[in-house]
């Protein structure tokens, strides 16, 4: 029997990125969309087993005669705090979301999956399940639960198996330094005499990012699976004051200080993100799960190989 043929977008990012070197460890064909000038050093320990094809006015066609079994949407302009707003930006990311739509409904895929978020639900003080209403209070979150809802619309039209997953908070190896986790780890090793930071009163439920992968691949290998939008969270809820001491403890020697209330928060910040798995567990299945320690160290142990 053939591998299956899986399409990922965003693969030069950090979810993309891991998605795709643990499907060519599984032994799937991986099809990598990308710019003619995006950087891979995301994925330079794979690059050569990805099929790569340039994002150009012959996509669509060059994408259909390679017939994905399976799309994973991956990629999404504006995802940082800066960015979360403009409208326009935002907005841009509807047309290739329609493009991967077409391209699946001519090659009959097989199960179109992509990465939504907890944006969606807009500001949160709980745990949530899907069934919470969507109230999104920034352009990102808007144009994301406008975009669920034209895959569900299109999929149920042309009969396409599809999956919305509503991501929360994660963490690993090979993610930008600008976020909370990596940020901290990178000021350490960098022996900064402090790190400014937030109060650290919110809540976040950090999945490792090995995890979330092992979800997707639950997803991608097992059939008959119901469609619809499913959470995808780690399972305990920390303050940000103690992640960030916990990460501190990581590093014995070190004079950093952790000051803490000193940076303003953001408005309308989530005080919780934290989402209900009962559905993903109950109709797909649950993987074995790294720790927060071991999920930290070995995040530790890849940012000190890169220093």
């Amino acid at each position: 029997m053939k591998p299956a043929i899986i399409l990922i977008t965003g693969i030069t990012g950090f979810i993309g990125s891991h998605v795709a070197e643990h499907l060519i460890k599984s032994k799937y064909r991986v099809i990598g969309l990308r710019r003619k000038k995006s950087d891979l050093w995301r994925c330079k320990n794979f690059e050569h087993k990805v099929e790569w094809v340039i994002i150009n006015d012959r996509l669509k066609a060059t994408i259909i005669e390679l017939k994905p079994d399976i799309i994973i949407h991956c990629a999404w302009e504006g995802i940082t705090a800066n960015h979360r707003n403009d409208i326009h930006i935002q907005r841009s990311n509807k047309m290739l979301l329609n493009d991967l739509l077409n391209i699946a409904a001519v090659c009959k895929t097989e199960k179109f999956i992509a990465l939504g978020s907890q944006a969606e639900y807009g500001f949160l003080n709980k745990a949530v399940s899907e069934k919470e209403k969507v109230k999104p209070d920034t352009a990102y979150g808007k144009i994301k639960v406008e975009c669920c809802n034209r895959v569900e619309r299109f999929c149920g039209t042309h009969n396409l198996n599809w999956y919305w997953l509503r991501l929360f908070a994660f963490y690993g190896p090979r993610e930008s330094t600008d976020w909370f986790i990596p940020h901290i780890i990178k000021s350490l090793i960098d022996k900064k005499e402090k790190i400014e930071l937030g109060a650290g009163t919110q809540k976040y439920a950090y999945l490792y990012i090995g995890d979330l992968v092992k979800y997707i691949l639950l997803l991608v290998k097992k059939s008959n699976t119901k469609n619809g939008v499913y959470n995808i969270s780690g399972s305990n809820a920390y303050l940000l004051k103690n992640m960030a001491l916990k990460i501190k403890a990581n590093f014995k020697t070190t004079a950093t200080k952790l000051e803490f209330g000193v940076l303003p928060a953001r408005a309308n910040q989530s005080l919780m993100l934290k989402g209900k798995m009962n559905k993903f567990h109950q109709q797909i299945g649950k993987p074995p799960l790294t720790t927060i320690d071991k999920g930290l160290k070995q995040t530790i142990k890849y940012y000190k190989s890169q220093a």
